[in-house]
Formats: C-alpha cells, sequence, structure tokens
C-alpha cells in the first residue's frame, strides 16, 4: 500500500499588502524540531507587480536574521500570478521569509503558504 503525502502548514501569510519598492517579513519559523531531509515548498498567489522571496536565518528567535552565505532565492521576480516553488534551507535554528516587491507597482497584494513534508 503506497504511503500517504503528509503535508505541515508551517506559514499561511493571506491578504498580504507589500508598498512599491518595500518588503515584508514572516514571522520566525521554528526549524528546530523539523527533519533536515524534509521538502519545503511555497506556494504563492500575488496581483500586480513582481515578488521575490528570499530566506533569511538566525541561531535564535530574537537575533538579527540575515541571508545565508550563499542566498536562496526561493522565487525571484514571480510577476502576478501562482508559483508553486520547492527549495531546500540551510541547516539553522529559525528561519524567515523575505517578499520584496521588486517592481513599480503601488501595491502587490499576495498570499502564501509554507509546506513541509
Amino acid at each position: 500500500m503506497p504511503e500517504n503525502i503528509k503535508v505541515k502548514e508551517l506559514y499561511r501569510g493571506t491578504g498580504g499588502a507589500i508598498g512599491q519598492n518595500a518588503s515584508i517579513t514572516t514571522d520566525y519559523i521554528d526549524m528546530r524540531r523539523l527533519r533536515l531531509d524534509g521538502n519545503f515548498a511555497l506556494h504563492m498567489i500575488s496581483v500586480g507587480g513582481t515578488i521575490t522571496v528570499t530566506v533569511l536565518v538566525c541561531s535564535t528567535s530574537k537575533g538579527t536574521f540575515i541571508a545565508p552565505d550563499t542566498p536562496i532565492t526561493v522565487i525571484n521576480a514571480g510577476a502576478a500570478g501562482s508559483f508553486f516553488a520547492a527549495f531546500t534551507p540551510p541547516v539553522a535554528a529559525f528561519m524567515k521569509l523575505k517578499f520584496t516587491e521588486t517592481n513599480v507597482a503601488a501595491v502587490t497584494a499576495m498570499d502564501a503558504w509554507l509546506n513541509y513534508q
């Protein structure tokens, strides 16, 4: 009998708005109890401008989150539409996703879901 796919939602941001050439960042995601060989996928729907999604990491939940030495871009310049991108985050205790509007749209609306298996 085949194994069922079990997905855990790590983040859900709905109805988010990003100003022109601005960024928003998720709350921290605790990675300490997730398998290192797990699968991560971001599903994003955006209306308006162009969004780039990058990974930020930190060793503590209240520290300064930075891009890893080898930056991880989950979605690069995604124009309005629906995207589903699988990625591998670096080994870090905590992670955030940074959504940056990189076009000249006045406001970009978006919904995003980060899933883990």
